[in-house]
């Protein structure tokens, strides 16, 4: 390697000779470079040592001088050159992270002399040094990073330190001597687990310079990548996108459960392998070849940029369609992400409008009975219907085969983020259907059929009295108060169930109900005059009486539980603690916030009250009332409160039924203020 840096030192030299304005020019060049890229000197190293392929690196300062040293492969010939000439890099832009062969000019702005030392040779970039050799009396007109310098002799304590790294396995190890750190310093502290995320290869980071002293660990582990600053909670993301071909992912932030979750507002920026401040407008991150202008801060508009966002808008398609398509339930909150736009900028913008045209164009939406749609073609949610009994609903008729597959599943992602798109609507020969199906009506909740009825008896008088259309409902069941199943108007003095008729009756006007009386034959006209006041609620009975004890779900009563997490997770913690297979759902309006699997099997679905005493009151929404009558003996009410220093949890099965609700107008809750539940007293650590 000596031979070898001093022809290239030998050439160089011998051109600097003959082209004393060109080396001038590249010396103001430099010098706009180190100012350009003052802020991304730890960026520009971390890049060529990923490049080097190393797993370590580290960079402290000792008696003014900076080190900074990697594990990777050797520096050879074509390293020697690259790093010499401006725009000589050897690196493939979009398979290495650094292409322009510039980059380390901004190292420049830290000191006038820079030592290399690989392959046990050191060689030195020195304007100093250069200017003597040359007889160039103005250094600035020399560049520091130009003409590399054989060197055989390096002060003792620099000699000491390096002998040091190549004994702890640093194959390549930079010495900015005597250097200015100040930029240096703000930027190490500014150092986020998005530095490490796109990287291929480096996996720790030691970082001593001044009063910066910070330690990071980088784990990949197929498309999780877990981030862990020493002394700070870890950072987990999820990268989508082609393991082999890099030219473009996503990464999408985990929470301690492991699941997709939106990130930080400045964590959701555009990478050029390593971030930019460019926002993408929505809570993930997109790595992609991007051109940025030379501070490498912010995208610049060009052919490349335009091309990189179409590349980034297909790849996000592509996870949406094949999300759906191959069933991947883990990825399903990318839809919720995507209904959180954060920056409307001119790059976020053009990434949105793109996304938008492939959803409404595209047929990529499976249904259960195999047909595709695209998201136009998607039917909304009935206004009428709580997100509950709309869910049973699909579950449960022959609606289901008319659904996306995903929409199925225990969330809401798919079908909020399809909500906006959507331009199908259920019409009266739907709920025709529906109702004419008799395993269905078997099934339903008479507040249900109430109020299905109620809504699609409106709708069909609005039909006949304008277009006078008619729809027969000779197919279609009805149940008497005891559950005996009926056709529709085929009888007369049916004694209906309390329920039915006051969600059947509110749902109508007394013009609506003498029209159907009339139509139908039916005496609901008679029922509206006895008043609403009888369909109150069932009588309050005894709550510690459960069909089975919750006692034989859980194993221990005494168990440990983070104090300061949010009730939901509180509760999740403690359903796991029993084995328990929990998540949180509360973001997703069905009318509880825990969907919790037993290891039995069993099915609950767990609403989460917090209180601050035992003597405080509590209530239930429309939604979550709604989602009781379903569920039944599935719904459980988890009351939590503080007491001392113990975390109190107050399961209720079946609140409908357990608990006395006293219907206040206000906001259709539905309150109680005596309950009583099995009680487990948990210490809070």
């Amino acid at each position: 390697m000596k031979e070898v840096i001093e022809n290239i030192s030998h050439r160089f030299l011998e051109e600097a000779k003959s082209s004393p304005q060109l080396l001038a020019d590249m010396a103001a060049m430099e010098k706009y470079m180190a100012e350009s890229y003052g802020e991304r000197i730890f960026i520009e190293l971390l890049q060529n040592a990923d490049d080097a392929e190393s797993n370590r690196i580290t960079i402290y300062s000792k008696n003014g001088h900076i080190f900074f040293a990697n594990d990777g492969k050797p520096f050879s010939q074509q390293d020697i050159e690259s790093i010499s000439r401006s725009g000589a890099s050897s690196k493939k832009r979009g398979v290495s992270i650094g292409y322009r062969g510039v980059g380390f000019k901004s190292t420049t702005y830290l000191t006038n002399t820079i030592i290399i030392h690989s392959n046990d040779v050191g060689f030195t970039f020195s304007k100093e040094l250069c200017a003597k050799k040359l007889q160039i009396s103005d250094i600035n007109k020399v560049p520091t990073v130009r003409i590399p310098l054989y060197l055989d002799e390096i002060e003792t304590e620099i000699e000491e330190e390096i002998q040091k790294l190549y004994q702890e396995g640093y194959q390549t190890i930079f010495i900015f001597k005597n250097a200015r750190s100040g930029l240096l310093e703000d930027e190490l502290a500014a150092v986020n687990d998005g530095y490490y995320l796109f990287l291929n290869h480096i996996q720790m980071i030691q970082i001593n310079i001044s009063t910066i002293r910070r330690k990071f660990k980088v784990l990949r582990d197929h498309r999780r990548v877990c981030i862990q600053e020493v002394g700070h909670e870890k950072k987990e993301w999820y990268i989508v996108g082609n393991q082999r071909n890099k030219s473009v992912q996503l990464g999408l932030k985990l929470d301690v459960q492991g699941q997709i979750m939106a990130c930080e507002k400045d964590e959701a920026v555009f990478h050029c392998y390593l971030p930019t401040l460019e926002p993408t407008g929505y809570p993930f991150k997109i790595n992609c070849d991007f051109s940025t202008d030379p501070s490498r801060k912010h995208l610049t508009w060009d052919e490349k940029t335009e091309a990189g966002l179409k590349i980034a808008t297909e790849q996000i398609f592509k996870t949406m369609a094949e999300t759906l398509q191959e069933g991947h339930e883990a990825l399903l909150p990318i839809f919720s992400l995507l209904e959180k736009r954060q920056s409307f900028s001119k790059f976020s913008n053009y990434l949105s409008d793109k996304l938008i045209e492939l959803i409404k164009k595209e047929k990529w939406i499976p249904l259960y009975n195999g047909d595709m749609i695209n998201a136009t073609e998607h039917k909304r949610k009935p206004r009428f219907l709580e997100t509950s009994e709309f869910v049973w609903i699909r579950e449960h008729s022959s609606m289901k085969q008319l659904m996306p597959i995903a929409s199925l599943q225990q969330n809401g992602y798919l079908d909020n983020f399809l909500e906006s798109f959507a331009t199908g609507i259920y019409e009266i020969p739907d709920w025709i259907t529906i109702l004419s199906e008799k395993e269905f009506v078997e099934k339903a909740d008479q507040t249900l059929l109430g109020k299905l009825y109620g809504q699609l008896l409106k709708s069909i008088r609005s039909k006949m009295l304008i277009n006078k259309e008619v729809f027969p409902l000779d197919n279609c069941y009805i149940k008497d108060d005891q559950n005996q199943l009926m056709i529709w108007g085929s009888k007369k003095g049916i004694v209906y169930s309390k329920s039915f008729l006051s969600e059947f009756l509110n749902s109508l006007t007394a013009n609506d109900i003498k029209w159907i009386d009339n139509t139908y034959k039916t005496g609901f006209t008679k029922e509206q005059s006895l008043g609403n006041d009888r369909f109150g609620s069932s009588e309050k009975t005894d709550s510690n009486v459960f069909e089975r004890s919750l006692s034989s779900i859980f194993s221990s009563k005494k168990k440990t539980i983070s104090k300061w997490r949010a009730a939901e997770y509180q509760c999740i913690e403690f359903e796991q603690l029993q084995g328990n297979q929990a998540k949180d759902v509360s973001k997703q309006n069905l009318g509880y916030d825990v969907h919790s699997q037993t290891k039995t099997g069993e099915i609950r679905y767990i609403e989460v009250k917090s209180i601050s005493n035992r003597n405080a009151e509590i209530s239930m929404t429309n939604n979550e009332y709604t989602a009781a009558h379903q569920y039944g003996d599935a719904y459980y009410l988890c009351i939590i409160y503080q007491q001392d220093n113990q975390l109190l949890l107050e399961y209720i099965q079946n609140p409908l039924k357990q608990l006395q609700l006293e219907k206040r107008v206000k906001q259709w809750e539905w309150i109680c203020d005596d309950y009583s539940g099995d009680k487990f007293e948990i210490d809070l650590n």
